[in-house]
């Protein structure tokens, strides 16, 4: 492996409790929490009528918020009403539906349940402003409609034809593998973007030091803008293989800094603010290495590589929403050859990683596998080797999009390591 993917030392995977303070954080640098905090209003209508005048309700939604603050909501707690709403601190968060939910129809003042779908991702990300209501918006297929419940007015039945989105094909290959345009070849790895693809985060060894860097662009086709170095981030030590949570508050990375590598975390209380200074993970577990990590979804879970058998694997550690994950359960991926950097994507039904492992059309080197399965609480498959993307360099799966049509990869040589994004035919 090349020694840009071996400088890993250490072990840890549930986080120290204070993170920027309390890990209610404002902004590194401000006010202390003790002081009058900005707050606004999240309005979460959970009912409303149609133009047909057909009432809708959500039933058995359960909601957890995270990020400037944690919360929940519960529609059982406000059947009688037309919306939930809670007071939070100005700053940015997302918010994640819980699966069991259900929609009622109003039919001769009484609520039937309704078949529907969910049509929006669970996971939606929001900013609180100052003294203003913020409000958000689920859609649904239900009734042969589609309903949106939020944007203000409760469900809203949309009448106009349903438009199909064509997605990629989920079983094609990837069809086309170009360079990431605006990121410097020869310097980069471990990309890792917000889910609109518009903002990277990534770590880059110019200067003879491997850092953290982000950088932005205007739309997911566009070419990156110069990137900056994470300031509060990063040390004379190494920084590298960053994992952002979906609401851009939350930065896991690992780093050597104090001897062996350990897995860090840094918050910020807006995307317009700073990360503050890291935290490392406590409760270290192996006296070898752990690292390479990546957080899913609203803190669900993190994916990371481990040497503590002696040769790497990957390990899954649960979380709930907050900043603890645990235990750690080793994926049945495993084999006597390495494997390392795991990439789940958005629906927990597929893990890409990289191994060394020589069977079923290996390149040589690293290269990009993945395994598959049909929900996920199954165990996963037998790896199937990505042959397209792979060479008889490192291929490294980096991150894979929401819609599950594009991953980002990169590749190392003896030049020097390139990010590059293979997407699937429609």
């Amino acid at each position: 492996m090349k020694s840009t993917l071996a400088r890993i030392t250490g072990a840890a995977i549930s986080l120290v409790p204070t993170i920027c303070g309390a890990f209610v954080v404002t902004s590194c640098g401000t006010k202390p929490e003790s002081a009058v905090t900005a707050t606004g209003t999240l309005s979460l209508p959970v009912r409303g009528m149609g133009p047909d005048g057909i009432v809708y309700r959500l039933r058995n939604g359960e909601l957890s918020i995270a990020g400037s603050a944690v919360a929940k909501l519960s529609s059982e707690d406000y059947l009688d009403q037309s919306s939930a709403n809670v007071s939070l601190a100005a700053g940015g968060y997302s918010i994640t539906l819980a699966t069991g939910w259900s929609l009622d129809r109003e039919v001769q003042g009484t609520f039937v349940p309704v078949q529907a779908k969910l049509i929006s991702a669970p996971l939606q990300v929001f900013t609180i402003v100052m003294n203003k209501p913020t409000a958000i918006a689920y859609t649904f297929d239900a009734d042969g409609h589609l309903l949106q419940i939020g944007d203000d007015v409760g469900v809203v039945i949309d009448e106009r034809p349903k438009t199909v989105v064509t997605l990629c094909d989920p079983a094609a290959p990837y069809a086309e593998i170009r360079p990431v345009p605006g990121l410097p070849s020869g310097t980069v790895e471990g990309a890792r973007f917000s889910p609109d693809e518009r903002v990277v985060y990534f770590t880059s060894n110019r200067g003879d030091n491997r850092d953290l860097y982000v950088a932005e662009r205007s739309d997911r086709t566009a070419p990156f803008g110069q990137p900056r170095p994470l300031a509060m981030v990063n040390t004379s030590a190494t920084e590298a293989w960053p994992s952002i949570s979906p609401d851009g508050l939350t930065l896991f990375f690992e780093s050597n800094r104090g001897g062996p590598t350990r897995i860090y975390a840094s918050a910020r209380a807006t995307t317009l603010d700073e990360f503050c200074a890291p935290a490392i993970v406590e409760d270290t577990r192996s006296l070898l290495s752990d690292g390479h990590p990546f957080v899913m979804g609203n803190r669900e879970a993190m994916f990371f590589s481990s040497n503590r058998s002696l040769h790497w694997e990957l390990f899954r550690a649960n979380g709930n929403g907050t900043l603890r994950f645990e235990p750690d359960t080793l994926i049945d991926v495993t084999s006597p050859s390495d494997e390392i950097v795991p990439v789940p994507t958005a629906d927990d039904l597929a893990l890409y990683f990289s191994s060394t492992r020589a069977d079923s059309g290996a390149r040589g080197g690293h290269d990009v596998w993945v395994a598959r399965r049909a929900l996920p609480t199954d165990p996963y498959g037998a790896p199937i080797n990505v042959t397209e993307l792979n060479t008889s360099s490192d291929d490294i799966a980096n991150w894979a999009s929401p819609d599950g049509c594009r991953l980002y990869f990169n590749r190392a040589d003896a030049a020097g390591s390139e990010i590059f994004v293979a997407e699937k035919a429609l």
